[in-house]
């Protein structure tokens, strides 16, 4: 549901914008927007999913970190 409110409102805000015959700075204007909302996308979906793709977070690292932490208790 939240991937299809965040393309809704990108198309709500984009499709308006290309009524009009487009000028040079609305171009540039609306490739700003269009790649830091790719962006913004971009690091929901890595967020959502800290265990998978290109910046996956190792579990082993939990279980050293959760070792270090009982060792150094008294």
């Amino acid at each position: 549901f939240f991937w299809i409110v965040i393309i809704a409102g990108f198309l709500v805000i984009v499709i308006p914008c290309n009524v009009y015959s487009p000028k040079l700075s609305n171009l540039v204007t609306l490739s700003v927007y269009a790649a830091f909302n790719g962006f913004v996308m971009y690091v929901i979906f890595a967020m959502a999913n800290p265990f998978t793709g290109a910046l996956a977070i190792d579990s082993h690292i939990l279980d050293n970190l959760l070792m270090m932490m009982e060792s150094t208790v008294p």
